[in-house]
């Protein structure tokens, strides 16, 4: 058997639901969905996530997924109340989930246009990030995005950045 997977992810199919995405993923070949928790109902995750279908998490997208405000999250404001939030996802979704689904983390904008510290406190809090979600059996993994997002999403868009 191949270690090849193919997959999904629920930001391709925005107007669709949970269930139909899980549901046309599948008749389309797919074993791989990356969940975004704003199509999953907040009271039901057990739910949702027991009926993925054969599909495997790839990856979990938060619906506050950035250190600092980014272009589809621009509340809570403070870094701080933001880790909450991402605490709150992982512990939410974890017992749903297999061990060492990873939860994507990107900056968000930099404050007052300072790159250097958006990436000191994106880098502290990747690491308290990283040490909850080991805590929960899940992983955080970074995600640098396009120079074209770096007054919208990011303060980091080279691989080599985001290694840093």
């Amino acid at each position: 058997m191949s270690e090849y997977r193919f997959g999904f992810s629920e930001f391709t199919t925005w107007p669709w639901p949970f269930r139909r995405d899980v549901e046309r993923y599948r008749a389309h070949g797919a074993d791989s969905i990356e969940i975004c928790e704003f199509k999953l109902p907040h009271n039901d995750y057990g739910e949702y996530l027991g009926k993925l279908d054969g599909l495997t998490p790839g990856s979990v997208q938060m619906d506050v997924h950035s250190v600092f405000v980014d272009s589809m999250a621009n509340k809570p404001e403070e870094p701080a109340d933001r880790i909450a939030a991402m605490k709150d996802a992982i512990a939410m979704t974890a017992p749903h989930l297999p061990a060492g689904t990873p939860f994507i983390v990107i900056t968000g904008i930099a404050p007052d246009g300072n790159v250097r510290k958006a990436r000191e406190r994106t880098r502290d809090a990747l690491a308290e990030l990283g040490d909850f979600a080991a805590e929960h059996g899940m992983r955080i993994a970074f995600e640098p995005l396009s120079p074209a997002n770096v007054n919208t999403d990011t303060a980091v868009w080279s691989l080599e950045d985001g290694l840093e």
